[in-house]
């Protein structure tokens, strides 16, 4: 995907704004990969999320160390640009 290419998203209102994108097959398949591949390794992110989750993982966090959580990147260049693309930050 491009710069000029608009990722497509809907507006989701659960108690919270929810954007979901449609992302490019390789990414959703290279995402999934990486998370599955390295899951026994990955940070835990279920002390800052909200509610019970007891075993959710993260692949990136991109903020400062935090008790809770400390900057880490699992994620190849290829998706973080099309993260970044849709959150508009480029």
């Amino acid at each position: 995907m491009t710069l000029a290419q608009n990722p497509k998203f809907d507006f989701v209102f659960l108690g919270q704004s929810i954007l979901k994108y449609e992302v490019p097959l390789d990414i959703f398949t290279t995402i999934n990969s990486i998370y599955q591949n390295n899951f026994d390794t990955l940070n835990p992110a279920n002390k800052q999320l909200v509610g019970k989750i007891q075993n959710e993982h993260s692949l990136f966090y991109g903020g400062k160390d935090e008790s809770k959580m400390k900057n880490h990147n699992r994620l190849t260049q290829d998706v973080l640009n099309i993260l970044w693309i849709c959150l508009d930050i480029i």
